[in-house]
């Protein structure tokens, strides 16, 4: 006897819709960010070396207090976080956009706003994956539409970044990125979700002890991790600005922006 095949989850609902949008659009100003930053700094004449610093700053900060983005969000909850996360990085980026179509920043403004964006990135990050069951009732279906989707947003980001660094200003951009954080924050106020259980039985400390034991625990996870991170330090950090000081030497901004967009 065949046994009733079960009705299909209605994936796209309310709540799902906001959740993606607010994803997505987040995704899109993380991957413009590096190719803009680069661009800018070049333009103010701060060189290769002053854009590398400026990208270490960020990533610097996004790497140190991830963990304890990670902490917070279960002694509280994810998506206050978040919320609070894209409003800093839409002050901040909208700021660097008023300052380079009015004035000239100093090497120092900037980099201290890469900070400030690396750490309200690590706020954002760990609310990512456990909003997820609260707005999906297949969260695994949700799971993969998700994960295709941010990867189209990564090749997307700069390839966008890029059209518009050939067209405008690295302002402008910089505007653009400011919006998208806006967008987000506004699609995460919208969400109705359930009632969320906090434990805090635990300190913080403990939590942190914790999540490290954890961590250590299986290889396979910061085997990984640390891939990436010289993949990050020896590669793709580099690529960028190095790029961008090649190519706009010996070709100009716009063909930069379609080396960009291309390679997106």
């Amino acid at each position: 006897m065949l046994s009733p095949v079960a009705a299909p989850t209605r994936l796209w609902t309310r709540n799902f819709r906001l959740y993606f949008v607010a994803r997505i659009v987040s995704m899109l100003g993380d991957a413009m960010f590096p190719v803009a930053l680069s661009v800018a700094m070049l333009s103010l004449g701060y060189g290769v070396t002053g854009a590398g610093f400026a990208l270490a700053a960020w990533m610097g900060a996004f790497a140190l207090f991830v963990v304890f983005g990670g902490v917070l969000a279960d002694r509280f909850h994810p998506r206050p976080l978040m919320i609070g996360s894209d409003a800093v990085r839409c002050l901040i980026q909208g700021s660097l956009a008023l300052y380079l179509g009015f004035g000239h920043p100093s090497v120092w403004f900037v980099i201290a706003t890469s900070v400030l964006g690396g750490v309200a990135t690590a706020m954002f990050q760990p609310g990512v994956s456990s909003l997820v069951p609260q707005v999906a009732a297949d969260p695994q279906q949700a799971n993969g539409v998700l994960k295709v989707s941010e990867g189209l947003s990564t090749m997307a980001g700069p390839a966008i970044a890029g059209t518009l660094l050939a067209v405008t200003s690295a302002a402008w951009v910089f505007a653009i990125d400011a919006v998208t954080f806006a967008v987000s924050g506004i699609c995460l106020v919208a969400l109705r979700l359930p009632a969320f259980e906090v434990d805090r039985s635990a300190s913080t400390l403990e939590n942190l002890r914790t999540g490290w034991k954890e961590f250590r625990s299986r290889s396979w996870l910061w085997g990984v991790i640390l891939i990436w991170w010289v993949l990050g330090v020896c590669v793709w950090g580099p690529l960028t600005p190095l790029g961008a000081a090649s190519i706009i030497d010996a070709h100009g901004k716009a063909a930069f922006g379609y080396a960009e967009a291309a390679f997106g």
